[in-house]
């Protein structure tokens, strides 16, 4: 429920707002909806508020197209992770995330403003799939590092541990979520601590870094409250523990998804469709993995969609429906070979990756995605 306090600060933003705007003052127009969209996201999510703040931001930004770039893009850079949690298929969305690389690549850049710019940019190109190029980003922003703020390195640290975990480098991301929390990061490093571990397998870890989660969340945040339940199904998951699973992934859709991004619904009924393959749910899994397949594509989420389709294959496996099952897998290989995959989001898990790794080997033998896929996993197929 939406507090009065909730309620004064919005009112108060859009008064100032629309005075800045009737004074002729685009950058500061600009600023107020920055800060405000970067509020709501911090706070909330992606709540329907922030709507007429984007459209704000879609005026505002017309109104100052004659103003240099150098005074409204670090604004912009706030406002878009806002807008992409919020407006997955904003039609600006591609445009800024060029504008946010070429800021990131210049060299007169103040390290704050660069990564601000590289956190949307890293984020835009992970829910794309753009694995190669949310690697180079890390490594650009990196440079960046030692002159920024302590607020902004911490805020960059979690994006690394992303990067890391995905990329199957789980010492890395374990690093990275270490110095996070020496700087003084809370619930988000912990969030990246926990889906390494479980992505690597390390079930204590995994509790470590769940139990940390807990302690830091901030109980406005449905979406945190929500993923924290999602992860201790995958954790459920892992240890073989499908009850457990299933019943942590009911309490996750229990919670109020108003203020939370697509992208997290969708992850989150990707993991549940995958409960359900694992306890012979066929019916319900299947309907779900159709659901998340369509958003995926309709997004352009690849990575979402190649977790997707590795899911449905595996629960066509188990249906003997094999010339389907291998139609699955031919689309998810190559979408892991495109985006350079080396990882699974979330469900590592010994008996799917067994069935797959045994049916490849009959219908595709030596898939060179497949091989890059298992690199390093404690989870062999």
């Amino acid at each position: 429920m939406r507090s009065d306090g909730d309620n004064r600060w919005q009112s108060l933003a859009v008064e100032r707002h629309d005075r800045l705007v009737s004074l002729g003052d685009g950058v500061g127009a600009l600023a107020r909806t920055a800060d405000t969209l970067d509020r709501l996201h911090r706070e909330l999510g992606a709540p329907p508020a922030m709507d007429r703040w984007i459209d704000a931001l879609d005026a505002d930004l017309q109104q100052a197209k004659r103003i240099s770039p150098a005074s409204t893009d670090p604004h912009l850079f706030r406002a878009a992770l806002a807008v992409l949690g919020r407006r997955p298929a904003h039609p600006m969305l591609p445009l800024w995330h060029a504008r946010a690389l070429a800021l990131l690549r210049r060299d007169d850049a103040s390290a704050d403003d660069a990564l601000r710019a590289a956190k949307f940019s890293f984020e835009y190109a992970v829910r794309g799939g753009n694995f190669a190029l949310a690697r180079e980003i890390v490594t650009r922003a990196r440079a960046h590092g030692a002159d920024a703020s302590v607020a902004m390195r911490r805020t960059w640290l979690e994006a690394e541990a992303l990067e890391a975990w995905l990329a199957a480098e789980h010492g890395r991301a374990r690093r990275a979520v270490a110095q996070a929390v020496a700087l003084g990061a809370g619930y988000t490093a912990w969030e990246q601590g926990a889906s390494a571990a479980i992505s690597e397998g390390d079930l204590a870890e995994a509790d470590r870094c769940l139990a940390c989660m807990a302690a830091s969340i901030e109980r406005q945040r449905t979406q945190d409250i929500a993923h924290a339940l999602f992860l201790g199904a995958a954790r459920a998951r892992l240890a073989g523990d499908n009850e457990g699973a299933s019943e942590r992934l009911d309490a996750c859709f229990a919670q109020d998804a108003t203020n939370v991004p697509a992208y997290f619904t969708t992850l989150w009924r990707l993991g549940r469709a995958h409960v359900d393959v694992a306890r012979q749910r066929h019916r319900p899994a299947g309907a779900l993995l159709g659901v998340v397949i369509a958003r995926a594509a309709s997004h352009y989420w690849s990575f979402l969609h190649f977790s997707a389709l590795l899911s449905r294959a595996w629960l066509r496996m188990r249906e003997k429906r094999t010339a389907q099952a291998t139609l699955d897998l031919r689309k998810a290989l190559a979408l892991a070979q495109a985006g350079a995959y080396r990882n699974c989001d979330p469900w590592w898990d010994r008996e799917a990756i067994d069935e797959i790794g045994r049916f490849l080997r009959d219908a595709l033998p030596e898939h060179p995605a497949w091989s890059a896929l298992m690199q390093g996993r404690k989870v062999a197929a």
